[in-house]
């Protein structure tokens, strides 16, 4: 951890010519230390998380692994039993990282709102129990997922031809109403 933030403190503080050097080197390095505790680590060591979670700068590409860690897909049986457990590990990563760091919410909800339409059903059903049990809970989570539940079920009937002139309104508003 302290070389992560030895690397930032370097890139944050030198030149823009050298701080592409040093934010190419930040970068290879998280990525390769947080590959490097899936591939060593068991998916219910925590870890990774608090790597994740402690860490001063996520970069873009941690995203895309960190997606890709969601949405497993296994061909036969024994990884498909490990990369359910690594779907579990990354759902709560990305639970993790809504709670404890704010600016990266919108980035971990729309990993998890991905997961919930994902086609495998182990994925998609450990992502939709955690947004029913505890995203939907959140304030600042709950419009957006019924905004993405809503967008989600209009490009179905659309995509069917079933016509869409409803008005959909939220929880919230509907409940004001009342």
């Amino acid at each position: 951890m302290h070389v992560l933030y030895q690397l930032q403190c370097v890139n944050v503080a030198d030149a823009p010519e050298s701080s592409i050097s040093t934010s190419e080197h930040y970068e290879k390095f998280f990525i390769s230390l947080a590959k490097l505790l899936i591939d060593v680590l068991p998916a219910s060591d925590k870890s990774f998380s608090k790597l994740l979670c402690d860490a001063p700068c996520l970069p873009e590409s941690l995203f895309r692994f960190l997606e890709g860690l969601c949405m497993s897909q296994g061909n036969n049986q024994q990884t498909k039993d490990s990369e359910g457990d690594r779907v579990t590990q990354g759902l709560g990563t990305v639970w993790s990282l809504i709670l404890g760091r704010p600016p990266l919410r919108q980035a971990c909800l729309d990993i998890v709102l991905k997961c919930a339409i994902h086609s495998q059903d182990e994925v998609r059903g450990k992502a939709v129990r955690l947004v029913a049990k505890k995203l939907y809970d959140l304030t600042y989570a709950s419009e957006k997922v019924e905004q993405f539940a809503t967008d989600s079920l209009l490009a179905i009937a659309n995509k069917h031809g079933v016509s869409t002139d409803v008005n959909f309104t939220t929880s919230k508003e509907s409940t004001s109403e009342v």
